[in-house]
This record gives C-alpha cells, sequence and structure tokens, in this order.
C-alpha cells in the first residue's frame, strides 16, 4: 500500500541562499520522492519578490503599503501580486459578506440581500416606481430630477393567462415624464440614467 505524506522539508542550501538574499522561507514537499528543486515555498521579506522559484511558490511582502502588493504568487515562471487583477478582473462564483447582515459594497455600491441598494453614478440613475400596462401610450414620471439621457423598460410582472408575448415601447422623454406603451396588464419599471 502507497501512502503519500505531506511534511514540510527545510534544504540547508535553500536556507544559507535565502539568508544572503535578506529573507527566510521554507518549502512544502507534498510527494515522498519531491526534490528539492521543485519545492513550492512560502518565504517573507522586504520589496518585491526576485528570486526565482517554482510556480505555486507565494512571497509575503512585509513592507507593502497596500494589499495590492502584499502577497505575490508564482504563476507560468512570473511572480504576480495576488492584490492586482489587472484587465482580466476578479473571477469567482461567489463573493459573500463577513459580517452577517452587512452585504458587500463593489466599488461604492451596496449588494445586500440580493439587491442593489442604490444605483447611482456622476450622471443619475434613478429607478422608477411600478406601472402597470394598458395597452395605449401614457405619459409616466421617470423619478430623475432633469432631462434623462436614455430610458430602459424592465418588465417586473406578466399577467396570468397572457396568451403570447408583451411589449413595452418607449417614446418621447421629458422633463418629468416619459411617454410608455405597454401591453395591456404587464407591470413594468422604468430605468432612467442622465
Amino acid at each position: 500500500m502507497t501512502s503519500i505524506f505531506t511534511r514540510a522539508a527545510i534544504g540547508l542550501g535553500s536556507l544559507l541562499t535565502n539568508a544572503l538574499h535578506g529573507f527566510l522561507g521554507f518549502g512544502l514537499q507534498t510527494e515522498v520522492n519531491e526534490s528539492f528543486a521543485t519545492l513550492r515555498t512560502l518565504s517573507w521579506g522586504s520589496g518585491a519578490p526576485t528570486k526565482e522559484e517554482p510556480n505555486g511558490s507565494i512571497w509575503i511582502r512585509l513592507d507593502a503599503s497596500s494589499w495590492s502588493t502584499a502577497i505575490y504568487q508564482r504563476r507560468s515562471g512570473a511572480w504576480v501580486a495576488l492584490g492586482n487583477y489587472g484587465s482580466t478582473g476578479l473571477s469567482t462564483d461567489v463573493i459573500a459578506e463577513s459580517t452577517s447582515g452587512s452585504g458587500v459594497t463593489v466599488d461604492g455600491t451596496l449588494i445586500k440581500d440580493g439587491k442593489v441598494a442604490k444605483l447611482s453614478n456622476t450622471t443619475g440613475w434613478k429607478i422608477s416606481a411600478e406601472f402597470t400596462g394598458t395597452g395605449s401610450a401614457v405619459d409616466v414620471a421617470h423619478g430623475l430630477t432633469g432631462t434623462p439621457t436614455g430610458v430602459i423598460p424592465f418588465i417586473t410582472e406578466l399577467p396570468s393567462g397572457l396568451g403570447s408575448g408583451a411589449d413595452i415601447t418607449v417614446g418621447a422623454i421629458a422633463a418629468t415624464t416619459v411617454s410608455v406603451q405597454a401591453t395591456a396588464d404587464v407591470k413594468y419599471r422604468l430605468l432612467s440614467f442622465g
């Protein structure tokens, strides 16, 4: 029966080399026959990492001035700051609140209990009250101060027994109202932006 033991290994040569470079670390051996040359390392010290290490190695920068440069990981032969997501952004399946009931804030916008608490930017956004379609064009309040640049309608509820699709058409936009024609009994809201 073959067993795989996880154990920490410190190589004397690696220890001396690290001490000469001004930092100290250790390697993690995950397989009994794994070579010291391929051990992923956990090291720490001042400045950005420069030493070549196996992919998967971690560097903790003790003099970091911000989170974006505090922890580095070796990927594809290069050190990457874990707080710097670059142009690819953050890719995850879940963002969870760390304090129960507080929600999460993304770029100043609070998301809590499945809802966006406010939708705003420097030009202004507003989600209107809910309206019910009459089948005819009617003027409804968009809720934005001043004439919006655009208005996007969205359906919030379809009537039971609706035999075919529902339509919403936006017409003339004025300072306080917008002309909307929606299928009878379809409930909708407007997203207005300036």
